[in-house]
């Protein structure tokens, strides 16, 4: 690829020539840009600000960055101090006239005259202020009210009080840094004078350094008193001075010179970096540095070096910055955002699997777009033309904590448009290492390529690691591709799905079957975490997760010392006091854990390990000197756990959320399907145990439209990993939208997730078949392609509502989202149908080139239990209620097999435990029955007695009992009675084993064959 260096110039073709030849960038003055150049694209760095414009040649596209505005602004040079200086208000040794403050009548009250210099102590001040009445501090009255100076350093205020032959020196914004300041004031004649030096180790905004060329804000003024209590009047250099409105101060610049110009008024003070040089790379390297001054938060300038340079690949150009890696700051917004004007534009953002937001989408000005990253990069690209651009953060370990990067407003010809920038953040407070992007422009494939081209990057830095090579190391990956994910605590809904055919499943919980469930071809897994730490004088502090752990010796320590407060607050319920969690170190955490596995494995044959927070919660940094981090650091330590796992026990490892840092040790993320966490999340999603809800409007938006929705994720990652959706936010969480759930995994190649705990006992015994339609429609496709690379995803039609997506292996997958029949290449798809496409022997088992329609008028059946049960068929619809526990045994029964035990200490609320639905048939008698056995009771009158609550239209109406149990007869079986007639009405009954008291009952009990049998019409009590 032939490439040169080359500039903009009225000279034409011959100043072409030259620049070709010589290799370099000229500097000519009238030049508007410098320019350098290879086949593919042209980059234009502007000569009065450091920002700079691509124009990829291929699409004709000229990508432009958004140039801060200039603004006039007084400028004041600072001569170095050429002969000594005493602090005795005696302004002899000053030269010049100084710099005026004036009320528009030179010689009036609240007028005089500043002087400044530097010098390697600090920088000194001296005034002269006209005032025929000098009333130094008032008792009672404010500084600011009182007779003195105003000073700006930077961002932070100071007063200057003239009190006698003392010069009262406050820095009101930050008093510490008053200390080791000196200075005089002298009243007399016209006023008062006063001299000042402060040091540099005091002003914040230079680092305790100070040199020539350094730049920061400045001003300063007077005050008029004359005793208060408020002033009288108050004026400021410069001109048009408005408080704390920093770009009306003036910008100060200390110059190496013991003379220097009085202040000017210059056109051009950029809100943003200031350029100081461009100078050409040496050869052969096509590109530019950029010398620059940034803008701290401070008020000052530090001075840092950008290099922007093409590579020999298509379409990349590098930029690094650098500077001393002492400085401070508390966040770098820089380079610039990229403008993209047309309303066909889009952001293309890795919130989770992927988002699009428009560029007219402006309230994200300012804002984090998205809330949970799993890739550092985003892209811009123009959906009707197909051309983008995408910024890889190479170096992002201290971007994470601010998302990466922000929207911002930019200008453009047609109005304000949502850009995005990247955003630093200090290692431990200082610049330290130097901050590397990565641009590609693509001139066509839209945000394919642009995913694609961060793949080709991930795969040169080792983090893409196909499960194909995976499973190479380690074969049980085998049993990850196409299977379903499944959080359960009741093993009969695990017996169920396996003898319909569910061949694939990673199950976490029921520990103790898992010697089944591996003979099944299963993986059982674990959940665990390693986060959060207690304080162990509270209940959550002897949890099992904080064994091992040393509070708060084990604590991530915050810069001044503290302790790093955690996601996980814990509320005591007598109270209701909240006791924080506190992070726990990542080093020590990768300790506890190769303490504690070796011991879990020999207990429990685990196929499959699951860390929760690892790669979802933002990297730390420790200040502990025991166990220090930078976040790179705790990056490398949370890889490391998960690389133990996986590499080392040979474990099938997940995370929550997911970040790709750790793509290559993990093999599933639990939440890169829900794009809508956590910024568009609803309240109920996380409400434990996740019973069904209904999705808000904001959900609907951004974690399950089509029109937002792109697969990035799967574009890099596909099949290097599995992809599923978060626990609360799983497939039939909503199932107003399980359909299109199941559409969003399949476009996807995404995994289910199910939760089947109590609380979805019902969801699932009603509806046994959806769960296993679920996993034959989306896990059997994902079996197909989960080894194939996810070559292209496409919109193919303008409101995204149909998309496809292609494999390596040749399948293909469209889905039409749209509430309308559309016709793609010729086939006409229903609406909320897709087509799968490809080699059917790939596709054993699936229907190819068959449009199959999703219903969504579908909604759950509920469970009706049949009258008439016993504790040895399946499934156990019985539940303790809170403050006990219910188990199946067969020690104690009073036939059969077995019996429910139920064991409670503290039983709250009506019931003892709660049943199933049961069917009733109007007009109907029925007969309630079942045998029940108390060994020991607390308070003794708590006789339990069963319930069937009556129901009409989802509201309970009445209730129907039996007898009690006799508790004269402990230990004894007895059999509880009683008949009823069911009322007119469409009714439902619910069963229950009740205590009739709603005191606190501690229990011992079993109850057995428990019947709701329909008697006869000519039955009678």
């Amino acid at each position: 690829m032939t490439a040169r260096y080359w500039q903009s110039s009225l000279c034409g073709v011959a100043s072409l020539a030259i620049v070709a030849l010589v290799g370099c960038v000229s500097t000519t003055p009238d030049d508007g840009v410098y320019q350098f150049e290879n086949d593919s694209l042209r980059v234009s760095v502007h000569r009065d600000q450091p920002v700079w414009d691509v124009l990829d040649k291929r699409s004709g596209r000229l990508w432009q960055q958004a140039a801060a505005k200039g603004h006039e602004t007084w400028q004041v040079p600072i001569a170095r101090r050429s002969a000594e200086l005493h602090l005795d208000a005696d302004l002899a040794e000053w030269s010049g006239v100084g710099i005026a403050v004036e009320n528009g009548q030179d010689g009036a009250p609240g007028t005089g005259r500043f002087h400044l210099a530097w010098d390697d102590e600090g920088l000194w001040v001296a005034a002269e202020v006209v005032d025929e009445k000098v009333t130094g501090l008032v008792d009672g009255v404010p500084q600011w009210h009182v007779d003195g100076i105003e000073l700006w350093i930077g961002r932070e205020q100071w007063g200057l009080i003239p009190n006698g032959d003392e010069l009262v020196i406050s820095c009101w914004t930050n008093p510490a840094m008053a200390q080791g300041c000196r200075g005089a004031a002298k009243i007399g004649g016209r006023g008062w004078q006063m001299e000042l030096l402060v040091p540099w180790s005091v002003i914040k905004a230079f680092d305790a350094k100070a040199a020539a060329g350094r730049k920061f804000l400045l001003a300063f003024g007077i005050n008029n008193a004359d005793g208060g209590p408020k002033r009288q009047s108050q004026y400021f250099f410069p001109p048009g001075y408005k408080h704390k409105q920093f770009m009306t101060h003036a910008m100060a610049e200390l110059k190496g010179e013991t003379a220097v110009a009085a202040p000017s008024l210059a056109e051009g003070r950029i809100d943003g970096p200031q350029l100081r040089g461009i100078t050409p790379l040496p050869k052969p390297a096509l590109g530019v540095e950029i010398a620059l001054d940034y803008p701290r938060e401070l008020g000052d300038y530090m001075p840092l070096t950008a290099k922007l340079w093409l590579l020999p690949g298509a379409g990349d150009l590098a930029f690094e910055l650098s500077g001393d890696a002492d400085l401070s700051f508390k966040e770098l917004a820089y380079p610039a955002p990229i403008v993209l004007e047309e309303l066909t534009g889009r952001l293309v953002i890795p919130q989770m699997a992927g988002l699009l937001f428009g560029v007219d989408e402006l309230e994200w000005d300012g804002r984090a777009i998205g809330g949970n990253l799993s890739m550092p990069w985003y892209g811009q690209t123009d959906l009707a033309r197909g051309d983008g651009v995408i910024t890889i953060i190479q170096t992002a370990d201290d971007c994470w904590g601010r998302g990466l990067f922000r929207g911002v407003k930019v200008g453009s010809t047609s109005g304000d448009r949502l850009s995005v920038q990247p955003v630093w953040e200090p290692q431990k407070g200082r610049f330290g290492y130097t901050r590397r992007l990565l641009f590609h422009f693509a001139a066509e494939g839209s945000y394919t390529a642009l995913a694609k081209r961060y793949r080709a990057y991930v795969k040169e830095t080792g983090l893409l690691k196909t499960l194909t090579e995976k499973r190479r190391e380690r074969p049980n990956i085998d049993k990850l591709v196409g299977a379903v994910n499944i959080y359960g605590s009741h093993w009969a809904n695990i017996e169920e799905l396996h003898r319909r055919g569910v061949e694939r499943a990673l199950v976490s919980g029921m520990y103790d079957k898992a010697p089944q469930m591996r003979d099944w071809g299963y993986l059982p897994g674990r959940y665990d975490i390693y986060t959060d730490l207690y304080d162990p004088q509270i209940p959550p502090g002897k949890w099992e997760r904080c064994e091992g752990f040393s509070f708060p010796d084990d604590v991530v320590k915050k810069a001044d010392g503290s302790n790093q407060a955690g996601w996980c607050p814990w509320t005591d319920p007598q109270t209701g006091e909240k006791h924080p969690s506190y992070v726990i170190c990542w080093t020590r955490g990768l300790d506890v854990l190769k303490e504690k596995m070796p011991k879990r494995l020999a207990q429990t044959p685990y196929g499959s390990y699951f860390l929760d927070c690892v790669t979802s919660v933002a990297l730390y940094e420790c200040y502990d000197p025991r166990h220090p981090l930078t976040r790179t650091q705790d990056r490398e330590a949370r890889v490391a756990q998960m690389g133990y796992l996986s590499d080392e026990l040979g474990l099938i490892v997940g995370s929550e959320s997911g970040r790709d840092y750790a793509a290559h040790v993990a093999d599933y993320f639990e939440g890169i399907m829900s794009s809508a966490s956590f910024f568009a999340n609803f309240k109920a999603i996380h409400a434990i145990p996740f019973a069904s809800c209904e999705p808000t409007e904001r959900y609907l938006e951004y974690g399950i439209n089509p029109a937002r929705r792109v697969p990035l994720y799967q574009l890099v990652y596909g099949d290097c990993m599995e992809t599923t959706w978060r626990w609360g936010d799983n497939t039939h969480r909503m199932p107003s939208i399980w359909w299109q759930k199941e559409l969003v995994e399949m476009i996807h190649a995404g995994m289910p997730t199910f939760v089947l705990w109590d609380v979805q006992q019902d969801l699932f015994w009603g509806n046994v078949d959806r769960f296993v339609d679920t996993y034959n429609r989306v896990c059997r496709w994902r079996r197909a392609v989960g080894y194939s690379e996810m070559l292209q995803h496409e919109r193919l039609s303008d409101d995204g509502l149909v998309q496809r997506s292609s494999f390596a292996n040749g399948a293909a997958i469209t889905v039409n989202f749209a509430p309308e029949s559309r016709v793609v290449d010729s086939v006409t798809m229903p609406r909320y149908s897709y087509l799968l496409t490809g080699d059917p022997e790939i596709l054993a088992g699936l229907p190819v080139g068959v449009p199959v329609q999703q219903d969504d008028s579908w909604t759950p059946k509920p469970f009706v239990m049949p009258a008439g049960a016993d504790f040895e068929t399946k499934p156990l619809r019985w539940r303790a209620g809170e403050g006990s526990d219910l188990e199946l045994q067969g020690d104690v029964v009073h036939g059969g097999a077995a019996a429910a035990k139920l064991l409670g200490k503290n039983v709250a609320g009506w019931t003892y435990a709660s049943g199933p639905l049961v069917p009733l048939k109007t007009g109907r008698r029925y007969l309630m029955r079942g045998w029940v056995r108390v060994d020991a009771v607390d308070p003794a009158d708590a006789a339990p007695g069963f319930k069937c609550g009556l129901s009409r239209d989802g509201k309970w109406f009445h209730n129907e009992y039996t007898s009690r149990y006799d508790l004269s007869k402990k230990g004894t079986w007895q059999l509880l009675e009683g008949r009823f007639t069911v009322p007119e009405g469409e009714v439902t009954g619910s069963l229950a084993l009740e205590k009739r008291m709603r005191v606190p009952v501690s229990i011992t009990l079993y109850f057995d064959d428990m019947e709701l049998i329909e008697l006869d019409d000519a039955a009678k009590d």
